[in-house]
């Protein structure tokens, strides 16, 4: 690696401002300005190319060289999946449930509903039963405890069944949409950061130097 600075010097040559005397024998006498412009990556890195050569003429936007990108591509790429995800969870919380899907857990309330009916029968027959010494005690506990259950399971499913119903609270989505925009933020910082591994001529001019090699670490 060089010790050197990374940078391009470019050489501008601009009309004489010079005044200029009558008619000089042999031509024309004036004053030729140029002017000098190094050129340098804003981020660090290993140069992966360099594009021209001293004395080479340059035209505005030329590149004139890339660092290796390698490290930043699959944070890009990250990034770009997150961006994704967020897309998507914002779609779905703005589309509500699909119909398949409301069926569905109204098919799982009409289960719990006819659950906790056929316990709560086998447990009134069940108390009859031990009032008459016929059935243990024990037995009915065991039933009101399954009663106690089914009764639990069916109202969380009619909560589900509801919530399912009414779709996404605006606060979601809010939410929601505040992560696609972190994440969209995040994707175009590192969008930028990759754009400036490549280095180009910002005016046309002249190469007077180039001071580093494919390798070098800059």
């Amino acid at each position: 690696m060089k010790n050197n600075p990374w940078y391009f010097v470019l050489a501008l040559f601009a009309a004489g401002c010079g005044e200029v005397r009558a008619s000089p024998p042999g031509g024309y006498q004036g004053v030729v300005e140029f002017d000098e412009r190094d050129l340098a990556f804003e981020v660090g890195g290993r140069v992966q190319a360099v594009s021209v050569h001293r004395g080479e003429a340059l035209a505005r936007d030329r590149v004139v060289a890339t660092l290796d990108d390698s490290m930043v591509r699959p944070v890009i790429e990250a990034r770009t999946a997150e961006v994704s995800a967020a897309r998507a969870r914002v779609s779905l919380l703005r589309a509500g449930a699909r119909g398949s899907d409301v069926r569905s857990l109204q098919a799982q309330v009409s289960g719990a509903r006819a659950t906790e009916s056929m316990v709560e029968r086998n447990l009134q027959r069940s108390r009859l039963l031990a009032s008459n010494g016929a059935l243990p005690a024990a037995q009915v506990d065991d039933l009101e405890a399954q009663r106690d259950r089914a009764h639990a399971e069916r109202e969380a499913a009619e909560e589900r069944l509801r919530t399912m119903r009414a779709g996404a609270r605006s606060q979601e989505v809010d939410v929601a949409q505040a992560q696609l925009a972190a994440a969209t933020q995040a994707l175009e910082v590192e969008q930028q950061r990759l754009a400036r591994h490549t280095l180009r001529a910002s005016l046309e001019g002249d190469v007077i130097d180039v001071l580093v090699d494919p390798g070098d670490v800059v």
